[in-house]
């Protein structure tokens, strides 16, 4: 018999960053990376980091036509300008990848998580690694807030070819 592959972890003092985390089923499933951030990464563009506030920051993309701030209503513009709408709810629908945005108690976008295909959720954390996650509720804290809003866009279907 083989042995069972070791789950990654964060380490013990990122997993004190996210208190609902650390009692959770979750797993690291990438090496830390700056180069992108969770808005980016749940847009699938892992080349760049996303983000503006009342302007466009430098060494920061946002892109072109969304609403500039950071309110709930400039991210969903920005997840708009890659396909994504607002839908009802976090359930998977086979048809679409979903996300979902955290906001904090002031009404500022935070975060951003994508459903995968299994059911958990994935999520890049700041300049750390990313990781899946069982629920959105275990990155719940005072800096990320909640998850708030939920969008949608249609899976990209394969051609076969002729």
């Amino acid at each position: 018999m083989g042995k069972k592959p070791r789950i990654r972890r964060l380490r013990p003092d990122q997993e004190t960053v996210f208190p609902m985390l650390n009692t959770s089923d979750y797993e690291v499933t990438s090496d830390a990376t700056r180069r992108y951030n969770c808005v980016a990464y749940a847009a699938d563009d892992y080349t760049r980091k996303w983000g503006c506030s009342s302007f466009l920051l430098p060494g920061y993309y946002w892109p072109p036509g969304a609403i500039v701030g950071v309110g709930i209503d400039a991210i969903t513009s920005a997840f708009g300008m890659v396909g994504y709408t607002v839908c009802e709810d976090r359930k998977p629908e086979p048809e679409f990848e979903k996300i979902a945005i955290y906001t904090d108690n002031h009404g500022q976008w935070t975060h951003a998580a994508k459903l995968r295909d299994d059911g958990h959720w994935s999520s890049k954390l700041g300049d750390w690694e990313d990781i899946r996650h069982a629920t959105l509720e275990s990155l719940e804290h005072s800096d990320y807030g909640r998850a708030v809003r939920y969008m949608k866009r249609p899976r990209e279907k394969s051609i076969a070819p002729a």
